[in-house]
């Protein structure tokens, strides 16, 4: 019988070829959600496993050598982990960050911290994102500063009611001391994120000792006892090609290398 195919003047897709043409099939499809990217992503992923497992064995059956069959196992492990973090874990964390900031960016109320006047957790990670992508397209330098106060516990320990005041003018002193491109937000209880956009690590000391001095004169009187506020600092400077969750690591960690607050900076810097 004769090929159609062949007298249609188009030549039959080799292996390789249907496999591509799947996961082009499979990828166009996944651009309509997280969910199915992430099912189209695995199913490719299975699919390539699935061929390469097929060709070692049959290179085993027609004799194939020892470390011909261990050098094959070691680049299938490669593949398969590229192909899973580029098809699934990658594309889902790019799509969660975009619809955080679409949804975000519909309600501005949601992006402030009312008590410190600065943005909230989630309005300071937006704001981080947007340095990060800038600074990873063009090349710009970008570095992150956490701050961390104590004393605050102890002082509305003493008076519960000197605590708004208190948290006013710690977001006063943000404020007033940073730059017109930094964004300063409140990041946990105690902790406050600073995105310092093309500043270098080494360059954030002074701004550091500004914000250190501000909030070690936040102090309150309770029944004649004066208490003060003080700071640690680290500083970290972004690198190319890191997600927000490795730079926020790395702040994390320099954070615990930073020696017990004083009166003034204790900072601990890495780039």
């Amino acid at each position: 019988m004769e090929d159609v195919s062949v007298r249609g003047g188009v030549e039959p897709k080799t292996n390789l070829e249907w496999v591509m043409t799947s996961v082009t099939a499979m990828d166009a499809v996944a651009r309509r959600s997280p969910a199915t990217r992430a099912f189209f992503g695995l199913a490719a992923v299975s699919l390539l496993a699935s061929l390469i497992t097929l060709s070692a064995m049959v290179f085993i059956v027609e004799g194939g050598s020892a470390n011909m069959i261990a050098i094959g196992s070691v680049l299938l492990a490669v593949v398969v982990t590229l192909l899973g973090y580029a098809m699934v874990i990658g594309p889902m964390a790019h799509d969660y960050e975009s619809r955080l900031m679409e949804s975000l960016a519909t309600d501005p109320g949601a992006l402030r911290d009312f008590a410190t006047g600065l943005a909230n957790r989630r309005g300071v990670t937006v704001r981080m994102l947007e340095a990060m992508a800038q600074a990873d397209r063009y090349a710009e330098p970008l570095s992150a500063m956490l701050v961390r106060v104590d004393g605050y516990d102890q002082v509305v320990r003493a008076n519960p009611a000197a605590g708004e005041r208190v948290l006013r003018e710690v977001g006063a002193v943000f404020t007033d001391a940073l730059r017109m491109p930094d964004r300063p937000g409140r990041f946990g209880e105690r902790d406050y994120l600073v995105v310092l956009p093309k500043t270098m690590a080494r360059d954030a000391g002074m701004i550091g000792e500004r914000i250190a001095s501000g909030i070690s004169a936040v102090r309150h009187d309770h029944q004649g006892r004066v208490q003060a506020l003080s700071a640690r600092i680290a500083v970290t400077q972004f690198r190319r090609g890191e997600d927000l969750d490795q730079f926020l690591s790395r702040l994390e960690s320099d954070m615990k290398r930073a020696p017990s607050a004083t009166p003034g900076i204790a900072a601990a810097v890495s780039v």
